[in-house]
């Protein structure tokens, strides 16, 4: 917007060149994984059967994600706390937001720059992403930039403003400080197993790696395991993979798995999905699956998919024993 034609030219293949090593990465690891655009449109991205959205959807989600965020999930953020009066969470984060949205506006009346467009465009992006996914997490890249807008935005008040940006800041302090103290000997415990060479993961994610570490011992380096953190899990075993269809007909996760030529699948428990859409699809189809590897706590499960010729002889050979 400077019309610095250099800095913009380094700016841009940095970007793209980080960009592209991510995307490369997907790729490899997930070949046939849908990309986060595609799932964009969908009204659920963890239920397939339920469609696209329209135009009326995205705005009608816009306008229900800036309400949870507004009324929950900013003021727990920047507070540090689960929960509190429903009528106090909306006030502070109408508040936060009212002062970051003036700040915004004064200093893109001055000079619209990379930090005011980085701003709109992200608020805009996390407004319409799917509900699954509207969280704390989601927020912490814009956090320091609305925290900034609000301070400075309070500070060229000056004069009694100045007191009001003192009052925020201890009512932001106190109860950040008192999470601060009540989480850190759990942060300082991890920093220490990580350095030991043991890094503190949930359990389930822990069950999971132990698995792909298992299936990068045991398995040949050409077969793709269906699972439902396939990037992560290739990190650990060296295996691609996508993950099994989101949908509540058996048929439709199995012919999923056959399409992508999985040899192997696994049963975990880092998400929901697996026992709504997973486990009953390998229980209506039992003689594909033979149980190959399981542990951890709680337990991670590796099945072997049998081909459709193997199962049949599996039928027989029971039908004949029967």
């Amino acid at each position: 917007l400077k019309r610095e034609p250099r800095r913009s030219l380094w700016a841009a293949a940095s970007a793209l060149a980080v960009l592209l090593a991510w995307g490369a990465y997907q790729s490899w690891a997930a070949p046939n994984q849908p990309g986060y655009l595609q799932e964009l449109v969908l009204v659920d991205p963890y239920n397939l059967d339920s469609g696209t959205i329209g135009f009326a959807g995205l705005v009608a989600r816009g306008a229900e994600n800036i309400w949870i965020y507004l009324s929950r999930i900013v003021p727990q953020t920047v507070l540090g706390v689960e929960d509190g009066p429903a009528v106090l969470m909306l006030a502070l984060g109408l508040a936060f937001a009212g002062l970051a949205l003036a700040g915004w506006v004064e200093r893109a009346r001055r000079s619209l720059g990379a930090f005011e467009i980085f701003a709109l465009l992200y608020v805009g992006l996390i407004a319409i992403w799917p509900e699954a996914w509207t969280d704390r997490r989601l927020l912490l890249p814009l956090l320091p930039v609305l925290l900034l807008l609000s301070v400075e935005y309070v500070d060229r008040r000056g004069g009694r403003a100045r007191w009001g940006q003192a009052c925020i800041g201890l009512l932001v302090a106190v109860p950040s400080l008192t999470w601060v103290i009540q989480k850190a000997p759990e942060r300082i415990e991890c920093v220490a197993a990580y350095r030991a060479g043991s890094p503190c993961e949930a359990p389930a994610f822990a069950s999971l790696y132990a698995a792909a570490r298992w299936v990068r011992d045991n398995t040949p380096q050409d077969a793709i395991v269906a699972n439902r953190k396939p990037r992560l899990f290739y990190w650990y075993s060296g295996r691609r993979g996508t993950v099994y269809p989101y949908s509540a007909r058996p048929d439709v996760v199995i012919r999923g798995l056959d399409r992508m030529a999985a040899s192997f699948v696994v049963v975990d428990l880092v998400s929901s999905t697996t026992p709504r859409y997973l486990i009953p699809a390998i229980q209506a189809t039992e003689p594909r699956f033979e149980t190959v590897y399981q542990g951890g706590s709680p337990p991670t499960t590796v099945l072997r998919i049998r081909s459709l010729e193997t199962e049949r002889q599996v039928r027989v050979t029971v039908w004949v024993g029967a």
